[in-house]
């Protein structure tokens, strides 16, 4: 919603920050209440509110006073953010990492940390991210004492990731009640899960980009897109609860999980992987010939396709509706890809354009204005806007009520 509809988005961010608890934590959704013990919700809130102001330049809403659920205290936005930033740092392990609790985003994990021992290392890179776009917020509003606090909490958090969450090659997915890694070499089955990859690239922790990216190329992608895990749990594990439950391929069991996959899309950008990139979405969607019985409607992304260690289902697409695949997928295109992006000082373009588009174009509004953007490959890496040339690749934010020409060449 941040960049089609801000004053919508703006209404339902404080819409759910009242279910937000004086913890700091969130409550996993509302209609009905579930009080399910999920942990995540905090990294999403903090995610949000960035890019919210990002887009709009309105910090006002910072301001605005939100009560927490079941509780008296009614305080502003920004405190919810502190809340929920300094939730996520009290809230650990005896490793230093996130507790895991009744599940985080892959919510099918909701028997590894019930005991409230069990460290999830996904959530915790999830919470270097959000830190990180969180202290930029922080400097836009000059706060550095704060930034120097939550510097020093993300920097310490990192080295406990990779001091008990790195298994030779990759990151695992967690540790559970009993002491257990989830996602490791350890096990004969989820042995390697992609969202600790990818979203290590997001939080900008990865040593090595490229070599943690190429992994998942060559491990986890199959003809429709890339699995969630593998091996498959066999086995019902109450030890990891209800991901181990499903048949062979089935859900979050080794599916190609598309909401996902459209992390992994983002992630091949940053890494500089235009190219894997758009490989990821033309996989992903249902004109994909390897998978061309699918069942999806030509129109519409999948929750995910059945992968392929099932023995009779693998490709087939359940849910096509239900799925947060598609807000992903809008901005791993639109702003990532193609790379126009919301700054608070002003409209980025940063393309990682694929081998073959020579040019593209996107309009986009912004701040009270439009842009016609045309990205077009050229010797010089320059932009021009209104037919003068600007320093860097931040278009300046014109709040002027008028359509603005730019052009931005790549090599």
């Amino acid at each position: 919603f941040v960049q089609l509809d801000p004053p919508i988005c703006r209404s339902k961010i404080l819409d759910c920050a009242q279910y937000q608890k004086e913890d700091g934590n969130t409550l996993r959704s509302w209609v009905p209440i579930d009080r399910r013990n999920y942990r995540d919700g905090a990294t999403w809130l903090l995610q949000t509110v960035t890019a919210y102001i990002k887009e709009t330049a309105d910090k006002s809403i910072l301001d605005e006073k939100v009560g927490y659920f079941e509780s008296d205290v009614v305080e502003t936005l920004f405190e919810h953010c502190i809340r929920a930033i300094e939730f996520l740092y009290r809230e650990v392990g005896e490793h230093g990492l996130c507790l895991w609790g009744g599940g985080d985003w892959n919510d099918s994990f909701d028997g590894a940390g019930l005991q409230m021992i069990g460290e999830s290392v996904w959530l915790s890179i999830a919470t270097i991210k959000s830190t990180n776009d969180f202290n930029e917020l922080l400097s836009w509003l000059g706060k550095e004492d704060l930034i120097k606090k939550y510097t020093e909490k993300r920097d310490k958090m990192t080295e406990n990731i990779y001091k008990y969450g790195w298994n030779e090659d990759h990151f695992i997915y967690g540790i559970n009640d009993w002491h257990e890694r989830v996602g490791s070499y350890d096990t004969p089955t989820g042995r390697l899960f992609l969202n600790p990859q990818t979203w290590a690239v997001l939080a900008h922790i990865a040593d090595d980009e490229q070599k943690l990216m190429d992994l998942v190329e060559d491990e986890l992608s199959c003809d429709f897109g890339y699995v969630q895990q593998k091996p498959c749990y066999t086995t019902p594990d109450p030890h990891v609860g209800r991901i181990s439950y499903f048949g062979k391929g089935f859900y979050e069991n080794g599916s190609v999980y598309n909401h996902g996959v459209a992390f992994k899309i983002v992630a091949d950008c940053v890494a500089g992987r235009g190219n894997m990139a758009y490989k990821t979405i033309k996989m992903m969607l249902a004109t994909n010939p390897k998978n061309k019985d699918s069942g999806v409607e030509p129109y519409a992304l999948c929750n995910m396709y059945f992968g392929p260690e099932n023995e009779t289902r693998k490709g087939e697409a359940p849910m096509h509706w239900i799925t947060g695949t598609s807000s992903w997928m809008f901005r791993g295109i639109v702003e990532y890809l193609i790379g126009v992006r919301a700054e608070f000082d002003g409209l980025l373009i940063d393309p990682r354009l694929p081998d073959g588009w020579d040019s593209t174009k996107i309009t986009r509004s912004y701040r009270n204005a439009v842009y016609n953007i045309e990205i077009v490959r050229g010797n010089d890496k320059k932009v021009t806007v209104d037919g003068r040339a600007v320093d860097g690749n931040i278009v300046p934010a014109f709040n002027d009520g008028k359509a603005h020409e730019v052009t931005v060449y790549i090599n």
